[in-house]
């Protein structure tokens, strides 16, 4: 159990929480608490929720409705890190864009012609199993699903429920997975409610400039209707700083996050051309140079995501005129 309640990054008072919405229960910290301890018996359904959920593949998503800050990189980076450390890893692009598809070296145009893409999964229902390519990059755990422009008529669908497409998908392949990242398109329409519907989790990556934060509200706002409405145990993990530079209006808006917002900011990512560098010698940056600036902070991520830890939280301050 206390497996389980790491893995979601959860206290006992928030895990008695979670239990009870999936079990329709009232269970308390202090009943959690001898749970773990072994000073009183799990009940049956509490067990079998356990297993089932550990069993599973946890299903992260990655979004934001502004483009341009990261969200390909943040997914990939986390991805193939988790990979490397053995972990089984699907990746889903599902940006019309296809960013991520040409970040990992899939042939989109190719895999679209051979109906493999998660444009054929959502829109003609084929198995997503049916599309996922093995061994991205090499890496033997790192699997994905590509994405291809087309994937945008998704927005078109009317049929009843259409929310639940990627969900329904994905519940055929968690068993056969640790990690599903989902990497979001840069809007809120079909598609990021199919996402966040499909979710455990949500991290929000951010530039920190004062356009680029004037949608956090909301993306924050969507992510609430969501929770519900259609997902009420999707959880947002943090709000992520990305491509920072040394100046001082990053570190004003950093500190206008800390002090605007209950959602965890997390550590900053500086920005760096490592990873672009590592995109153009057709590799990723997690496994081409993990000690480079930038690329360590994702690093830092997967050892904590892999240890059931809370992420590195930001602790600028104004006076930190060259922290970032």
């Amino acid at each position: 159990m206390r497996v389980l309640r790491n893995r979601l990054r959860l206290d006992q008072t928030a895990f008695a929480a979670y239990l009870n919405e999936k079990l329709d229960r009232r269970y308390s910290k202090h009943k959690v608490s001898n749970w773990e301890t072994g000073g009183d018996r799990v009940p049956k359904e509490v067990q079998l929720l356990v297993d089932e959920e550990l069993s599973a593949a946890l299903v992260l998503a990655v979004c934001n409705q502004k483009g341009g800050v990261g969200k390909t990189t943040t997914t990939v980076q986390l991805a193939a890190g988790l990979a490397l450390r053995g972990k089984r890893v699907l990746i889903v692009d599902c940006d019309p864009q296809a960013s991520a598809t040409a970040a990992l070296g899939l042939p989109a145009g190719d895999l679209f012609r051979a109906r493999r893409t998660l444009f054929h999964v959502l829109v003609e229902e084929r198995p997503i199993a049916e599309t996922i390519v093995k061994g991205i990059q090499g890496i033997e755990h790192l699997d994905g699903v590509a994405s291809h422009i087309e994937l945008g008529g998704v927005e078109m669908l009317r049929e009843p429920g259409r929310e639940l497409l990627l969900r329904e998908q994905l519940a055929a392949v968690r068993s056969d997975y640790d990690y599903i990242l989902l990497d979001g398109p840069p809007n809120l329409g079909l598609l990021m409610q199919c996402i966040l519907t499909a979710a455990d989790e949500v991290l929000i990556p951010v530039r920190p400039e004062p356009l680029d934060t004037m949608g956090l509200a909301l993306m924050l706002t969507t992510i609430g209707k969501i929770q519900k409405r259609t997902n009420k145990g999707l959880r947002v993990i943090g709000i992520l700083p990305t491509l920072a530079k040394s100046r001082a209006v990053e570190l004003e808006v950093i500190q206008s996050l800390l002090e605007s917002t209950t959602v965890p900011v997390l550590k900053h990512v500086p920005d760096s051309a490592s990873f672009s560098m590592a995109l153009a010698a057709g590799r990723i940056a997690i496994e081409q140079r993990p000690k480079a600036k930038g690329v360590s902070t994702y690093v830092d991520m997967v050892e904590r995501m892999l240890r059931g830890e809370p992420l590195s939280l930001e602790t600028m301050m104004p006076s930190d005129a060259g922290a970032v």
